[in-house]
This record gives structure tokens, C-alpha cells and sequence, in this order.
């Protein structure tokens, strides 16, 4: 990607004021599911997973501290969609919809004057949910058997796409890839020694995730394998946003482009005492990249201020030179890391198959981590200043839980207004392959 480093004063007056460049930029949004900020070099990994995603920050912007809405991927992308917290837009259960009266991001791009075009390959983002809407064009390609398709198929859509795109209009592209996502093992690297079990022997890769993903093997050994089974996925991901970039380039689009890098939620690998994610909100679960990189944007800036994934769709509309919705809660990021200051982030998760008839709220204030479940009233709270991880619970009665209790309390949760899905037999048979039905 050429990065062209210009004024950054210019960079802020589109951005804030909305006034669209000469020629507006074509905006890539890709999601990597399931992908975990502290597994990548950018954040601070020790081995290498993803060297695109690292090229592309070095090149343009890291957000070093992005706070997700949701740990589950339907409520966290409804937030990312509509730049609203997820209380807000009240999509908590597995057949949820999104609300038609929202406004989503590439609604305000379409009637910006971009072509939107996206290629989904999570079951829970279908057309059937509404995250189609404002898309010119969505693909949702599903495989029932394995979960997820690669990648790299999700490319050859994409770019297909892309090619068949106008080239005197701007293009607003999202992409979404599954490759971090359990099931790990189908990508694992053929011929290496199998982990040994006490009183099992040599254990296959798929067999010994499952016993640690889904039946609480608490093994050294396990818990290695299954991580470098997830840093295989990352770099599968990362390969297919290489050879996605490059195959942007190889169409010689006369646009310039930004793209922007994130993920809906992380993993966990028993921080807490759960694996995968959809279970709470803590950290390892809701901290998320979020990477931008682009023509007319500074390179090799680090923003340590928290953001929130909420902000980033204001952040896109800004680049397309067209205003933010009223509906929006989020606001365009910061450029620089010159007074930028921490934002307050909600993250919820509830009501769901895995939590049923729970309900957690996350306040995430930069310093503190306040979680509430609202059916039972259990309160947790946490000094992330300390305890980055969050793993010493202060409980409710500490003072500096007042104001976040209170914070917490004031927010109402949209009703259910019973808009649902029934899920596609396709749909249904891939949720079943990522683990989530029985």
C-alpha cells in the first residue's frame, strides 16, 4: 500500500469537519473473528503471527487499547454497524435482528455515494440478522461441515467483487475472515508429535482441543498446543489480508484507500477459568486491534488512550467526507496521540444459549473494570492500572466503584421488541461445526 504522508492538519479537517477530498478514498473494513490484540507483534507479542497486520501499523495508526462491545460476535458487530452500545441496539440473543430503524455504516456510505460491498463468513452475521443492510452486495459463504470457509475463498469473492466495482465511484469494502476461530486444529501443521497425555498416551490435535476447549483439561502441555494452535489461525488470517491488499493493488483502482483492521472479540484460554469466548467480559475477551493505515494518514503513530469499537464507524464516514448519523454513540478516533484522552466503554453480553437468563454489563473507564450481572446483582471491580488482566477482584463497595455503578445503572436496555430470525438449516449446521449448538 502507498502511504503518503501529507499535511496532518488536512488529515484532521476532513476527518472532523466532514469536507470530502479532491477524490474520496476507497475504505476497506476487515474483521479478523475471534482475534485477540496480545497474540500480535503490533501489541507486543514476542513471536511473529501476523507481519501484514505489523506492516500495516508501522505504516499508518495503532490503537493500542480497544475495548469491544461484546465478547460474542452478533452483539459486538450490531455495535461496530451501528456505532451504538450494545444496550442500545439490543441484539443479545442468537435469532436477534438488527433493529431496522438504526442506521448502519454502510447505509450512511451508500447514501454517501459508495459502492458497499461485503463478504461475510460468520454464521451469526447472515442477511437474515440485517447486517446486510445498506450493502449493495453481501455474500455469506458458510461452510456446514467445517464452520467456516478460508481466507483465502473469502478473497476470491471479495476481490471479484471489487474488480466488477465502478472505478469512478468510491468503494467501501468489508470483509470478515474466521480463520482465528475455534475449531483450531483443522489448520494444524501435519507430521508434528502429538501431546502426551498422563494416563492417555500421544493425543491427536482436534481430540485434545476438544478436551481442553470444551471439557475443562487443565494440562501445561494442552494449554501450549492449543495456543499455537490459535497463533496458526492468526497467521492464516494474516496471509489472507496479504494477499487481499494485494490483490486490491493488482485491480489499479484510480481511488485512494484506507484500510481499517480490528476483530469483534478476543479468546480466552482460562484467564478466568473459561475458554473460547461469550462467557464474561473481561480483558482477554474484549481488548481488540485496531489498526488504520492509508493514503493521507500519518505512519508509525501509536495511540495508548483508550478508544472503543463504537468509534470506529464515525471514524470511516469521517474519511468519506459525509457526516456521522444522530443515531451514532461513537466519535471519530484520534489521529495522534496529542490530546487524546481515555473513553469510557460499555461491553455487554447476555441472554444468550451459552449465559442463559444472564445479563453482564462492563464499564470499562480506562482505569477500572466494573461488571455487574444485572439478573443476580453480582458486582466485580478492578484496578486495570494494577491489574491489567483483571484478575483481583475490589468488589462494589470500593469507592472508586461509585461512579461507575452509577454510570452503570443509568443505562437502559432497549426492550426486546421480539424481531428474530429462524436460522437456515446452512446456518444452523455451521454454528453446530464452530461449537455453538449442540
Amino acid at each position: 500500500m502507498r502511504v503518503q504522508i501529507r499535511l496532518l492538519a488536512c488529515a484532521f479537517v476532513f476527518l472532523v469537519a466532514g469536507c470530502a477530498p479532491e477524490r474520496r478514498p476507497d475504505l476497506v473494513l476487515v474483521a479478523i473473528d475471534t482475534l485477540r490484540a496480545d497474540r500480535l507483534e503490533a501489541y507486543g507479542h514476542e513471536l511473529e503471527t501476523a507481519p501484514t497486520l505489523a506492516s500495516l501499523g508501522a505504516e499508518g495508526i495503532v490503537y493500542e487499547r480497544v475495548v469491544a462491545s461484546s465478547s460474542w460476535t452478533k452483539t459486538s458487530m450490531a455495535s461496530l454497524f451501528t456505532s451504538r452500545n450494545p444496550l442500545r441496539h439490543g441484539v443479545m440473543r442468537e435469532r436477534g435482528v438488527l433493529p431496522s430503524d438504526l442506521t448502519t455504516l454502510a447505509s450512511a456510505l451508500q447514501a454517501a455515494g459508495y459502492q458497499t460491498l461485503g463478504v461475510n463468513s460468520n454464521p451469526w452475521l447472515v442477511e437474515a440478522s440485517g447486517f446486510a443492510r445498506g450493502f449493495l452486495e453481501y455474500e455469506s459463504l458458510l461452510d456446514p461441515k467445517r464452520g467456516f470457509v478460508p481466507a483465502s475463498e473469502v478473497n476470491r469473492s471479495a476481490l471479484a467483487l471489487a474488480g466488477a466495482a465502478h472505478p469512478a465511484e468510491p468503494l467501501f469494502l468489508y470483509v470478515h475472515y474466521m480463520d482465528a476461530h475455534a475449531p483450531y486444529s483443522w489448520r494444524n501443521d501435519a507430521g508434528r508429535p502429538r501431546v502426551r497425555l498422563p494416563g492417555e498416551g500421544p493425543v491427536a490435535d482436534a481430540r485434545l482441543e476438544q478436551l481442553y476447549r470444551k471439557q475443562g483439561l487443565d494440562d501445561p502441555a494442552a494449554h501450549q498446543r492449543v495456543l499455537e494452535m490459535y497463533d496458526a489461525g492468526i497467521r492464516a488470517a494474516d496471509a489472507g489480508l496479504s494477499e487481499l491488499l494485494a490483490g486490491l493493488d493488482a485491480l489499479g483502482r484510480p481511488s485512494p484507500r484506507i484500510v481499517a483492521v480490528t476483530s469483534d472479540h478476543g479468546e480466552g484460554f482460562r484467564e478466568h477459568g473459561t475458554t473460547e469466548h461469550g462467557w464474561n467480559i473481561y480483558p482477554e475477551v474484549y481488548a481488540v486491534p485496531l489498526v488504520i493505515a492509508g493514503d493521507d494518514l500519518p505512519a508509525g503513530v501509536r495511540i495508548p488512550s483508550q478508544v472503543r469499537s463504537i468509534d470506529l464507524a464515525a471514524t470511516l464516514l469521517g474519511f468519506a467526507g459525509a457526516s456521522a448519523p444522530a443515531s451514532f454513540d461513537g466519535e471519530p478516533l484520534p489521529l495522534t496521540s496529542a490530546g487524546a484522552v481515555d473513553r469510557t466503554a460499555v461491553s455487554s453480553l447476555g441472554f444468550g444459549g451459552y449465559v442463559p437468563d444472564r445479563h453482564y454489563v462492563g464499564i470499562v473507564s480506562g482505569t477500572h473494570l466494573f461488571l455487574r450481572e444485572r439478573v443476580g446483582g453480582q458486582v466485580e471491580f478492578f484496578d486495570l492500572r494494577d491489574d491489567p488482566g483483571a484478575h483481583q477482584d475490589l468488589g462494589g463497595e470500593h469507592p472508586d466503584a461509585r461512579a461507575s455503578a452509577a454510570f452503570e445503572a443509568s443505562l437502559v436496555l432497549r426492550e426486546d421488541e421480539g424481531r428474530s430470525e429462524a436460522l437456515a438449516p446452512e446456518t444452523a449446521e455451521a454454528l453446530r461445526a464452530l461449537g455453538y449448538l449442540e
